[in-house]
């Protein structure tokens, strides 16, 4: 199956280090900066790229990452590690919607939605991973219906670009096709998808 990014001005594409697992550089892009930026990578045999379900987010990791971003964690263990005042300062300069990304202990990405400030209020208040859901126009708790809870471990922020990265306990599939990430395809040469989890629902050893 070849491999379209799609229509959207909010394409997210994840620079991740595959030596430091928890070292990120996000790219929000339009559709035509997006496939580019794939295609370029692409090119590399040591860099690997892997899409998302919906095909509107993608990995593209490396070895080492030239530009990384600075993240700092608010919250930890279900408490608050900042205080009041800057929690409320990081929420009032907050877009109106921005990307969360959640991973797993290790590192590996699990799923990539959107949130607003509120959202992640309510993760910190419950410990569970929390989310706006655009199409819907609502708030939503991962797993509220099927189960696949996830239980946070941190909350880090990174002021620019913008997002929100959840560090989770995930209980069965981070995504809805049933797989434990939902980046479970990496594209090969020619845009060719291939699946990278055995299984659905089975952690990548």
């Amino acid at each position: 199956m070849k491999i379209v990014v799609a229509e959207s001005d909010s394409i997210v594409v994840l620079e991740r280090s595959r030596k430091q697992p928890f070292d990120f550089h996000f790219h929000v892009l339009d559709q035509n900066t997006a496939q580019k930026m794939i295609q370029k990578n692409n090119s590399s045999n040591e860099i690997k790229i892997f899409v998302d379900c919906d095909e509107d987010a993608f990995i593209i990791e490396k070895d080492v990452l030239e530009i990384k971003d600075s993240l700092s964690e608010i919250w930890k263990n279900r408490e608050v590690i900042v205080d009041q005042t800057e929690l409320d300062q990081l929420f009032s300069a907050a877009p109106e919607i921005f990307p969360i990304l959640a991973i797993d202990l290790k590192g590996s990405p699990l799923m990539l939605a959107w949130g607003k400030s509120e959202s992640v209020r309510q993760a910190v208040e419950s410990g569970k991973g929390t989310y706006f859901s655009r199409s819907r126009n609502r708030k939503w708790i991962k797993g509220e219906e099927s189960g696949h809870i996830q239980n946070l471990r941190t909350i880090s922020v990174c002021a620019n670009p913008f997002y929100i990265i959840y560090e989770t306990d995930q209980v069965g599939a981070a995504c809805h096709t049933g797989f434990y990430s939902c980046f479970f395809r990496q594209i090969m040469e020619g845009n060719e998808a291939v699946n990278v989890y055995p299984q659905k629902n089975e952690e990548l050893k």
